[in-house]
């Protein structure tokens, strides 16, 4: 359990480094947006860069609608933003919209399809203990079991497993 809580908690300081990082950045205006966007257009490397760049928040914001624990939250952020890399290459200034509502379906597809072969890649083997405390019970075993209490016992697992994400305040709130 503690290498989980310590990946848990090394990503979480990754997202918050990202975040701050990202809040840095100033949004850009309709009128930048269009003049960076055209610089971009032009083969400008530094202003699709920009344009990108100005743009994260939002990958963000994507993300935290979707994630949960166990899902690689890094993997997510990647994932939105090499949508939004693909978007800065055929985005069009002139169109009349905005950047961002330009590139927002092809982001949330992204990381989708990154939740969803995240999901198709993790293998669950029955024969596995149930909780990392207990190596006397399989997931077989939960499965199978007639006798009450196997569903609350799992409830109960979940719920410690993310109070343990929490910090202190957070689990006494």
């Amino acid at each position: 359990m503690e290498g989980k809580n310590e990946s848990r908690a090394g990503e979480r300081e990754l997202l918050r480094m990202f975040q701050v990082d990202i809040e840095k950045i100033p949004v850009l205006s309709r009128e930048e947006e269009a003049a960076v966007a055209q610089r971009a257009r032009a083969g400008d490397r530094a202003a699709a860069d920009h344009l990108i760049e100005s743009n994260l928040r939002f990958v963000l914001s994507v993300v935290f609608k979707y994630w949960h624990p166990g899902l690689p939250v890094m993997d997510l952020v990647s994932a939105g933003c090499l949508a939004m890399v693909t978007a800065s290459k055929t985005f069009n200034p002139d169109a009349g919209v905005r950047f961002i509502t330009y590139a927002f379906s092809g982001i949330v597809q992204k990381v989708q399809l990154c939740i969803r072969l995240h999901y198709r890649h993790s293998h669950l083997s029955l024969d596995e203990p149930a909780f990392e405390d207990d190596e006397d019970t399989t997931r077989k075993d939960l499965l199978t079991s007639d006798g009450p209490g196997a569903d609350e016992t799992v409830f109960s697992q979940q719920i410690r497993g993310m109070l343990a994400d929490l910090s202190e305040r957070e689990r006494q709130v």
